[in-house]
């Protein structure tokens, strides 16, 4: 797993990113019931296990300076970041998603991925 990570001087003035992937329709759900569904669908065959395509983060902050990746993200991800806009930019196989996102000072937002391919 390849992760850099700006590193972040414990502050008030921070806020936590809590990001849920899931494949399959971004439905929003218990973190628990996420973390069971990852893990039981990447256990329930060894070959689909290495066929898994890895998920990819990154976020930039608004003057587009990387503040965070990751190449091989679990299904759910905690983040401290200063309070700010940040771009993140999710990427599974085929399929990318960009979202922008406005953290509040001393807030905790949570951002449910929708990693589903589009239906055409």
């Amino acid at each position: 797993m390849n992760a850099t990570v700006r590193p972040l001087a414990p502050e008030p003035s921070a806020a936590r990113l809590l990001i849920h992937a899931t494949a399959d329709l971004g439905v929003s759900c218990s973190n628990l019931l996420v973390g069971l569904q990852w893990w039981l669908s990447m256990r329930a065959d060894g070959r689909r296990q290495q066929q898994r395509e890895p998920l990819k983060l990154h976020i930039e902050d608004a003057h587009g300076a990387r503040v965070f990746a990751i190449d091989d993200a679990g299904p759910l991800v905690d983040i401290a970041l200063p309070a700010g806009t940040y771009q993140v930019t999710a990427n599974l196989g085929e399929v990318r998603r960009g979202y922008t996102m406005t953290l509040p000072r001393g807030a905790s937002v949570d951002l449910y991925l929708r990693l589903a391919p589009e239906q055409q």
